[in-house]
């Protein structure tokens, strides 16, 4: 879970490797909602909460098996 929202978040690459406006991430999109000098705070918001709801649902959905995985590694026996 942490390495998908590692991959998801991973701006910095997408902005050096992809700068024309066709082939935005979608982290760099959010970011580009944010000015240079000034910064609309509800957009900007609103941007990292609809970047958030995938990610926030694939957890909800597989829930239990990152539970039962996590856990299956810690007993002994």
């Amino acid at each position: 879970m942490l390495n998908a929202l590692f991959c998801w978040n991973d701006v910095l690459i997408a902005l050096l490797m992809m700068p024309s406006a066709e082939h935005r991430t979608l982290m760099v999109g959010v970011t580009s909602l944010r000015g240079q000098y000034s910064a609309d705070i509800p957009t900007f918001a609103s941007g990292v909460l609809i970047a958030a709801v995938p990610v926030l649902a694939v957890y909800l959905f597989f829930q239990r098996r990152i539970a039962d995985a996590v856990t299956a590694g810690s007993t002994k026996g």
